[in-house]
């Protein structure tokens, strides 16, 4: 089992956005779902497959805000070679999601096919530089599958941060990854 270095994905919010916006947006769930460019639908309040919740990191339980939600995921497989490799005849794929709101933004768990999952964390910073929406990604996945993975993510984070900073009101600014 690979473990990703976390990944760092940075947009810059400029307008009249308010943190305050910010977060509200991040902590839409439906809108945070209804960004993956896969979905073809969503329940809501399922509970995980084997019951337990993924454990909340210690540094989030310190800012976590109420309870998680748990949602089930129906997504279109992705056209990528390896993918259509390993579930072949199959066109979707079910994946579950667990995510809890903090202070600042959401914390979610990604428990996807082929025994993929993912820690990501979304943040709203404000400084002296302006307003931000930071994501950071941790991917836990088979070394065969972690760069088709990693791949998917780097495709598609830019547009997702521009969907969310367009739902606040604002514009979007440098994107950046670190």
């Amino acid at each position: 089992m690979a473990k990703d270095p976390t990944l760092q994905y940075i947009t810059e919010v400029k307008g009249n956005v308010t943190a305050e916006q910010a977060i509200a947006t991040l902590q839409e769930h439906q809108f945070f779902l209804d960004t993956d460019p896969n979905i073809i639908s969503s329940k809501t309040d399922t509970q995980p497959k084997d019951g337990k919740l993924h454990p909340i990191p210690e540094a989030i339980q310190a800012i976590q805000k109420g309870d998680t939600r748990c949602y089930e995921v129906l997504d279109k497989v992705p056209v990528v070679a390896l993918f259509s490799k390993l579930l072949p005849g199959l066109a979707t794929i079910t994946n579950h999601y667990q995510i809890t709101n903090t202070k600042d933004g959401i914390f979610v768990y990604l428990q996807a096919a082929l025994g993929v999952s993912q820690e990501r964390r979304w943040a709203v910073v404000e400084d002296k530089d302006g307003l931000r929406i930071v994501e950071y990604v941790t991917t836990f996945c088979s070394r065969l599958l972690y760069e088709s993975v990693k791949g998917q993510q780097e495709a598609n984070w830019k547009g997702v941060h521009a969907q969310y900073v367009r739902k606040m009101g604002g514009e979007v600014g440098d994107q950046s990854t670190s």
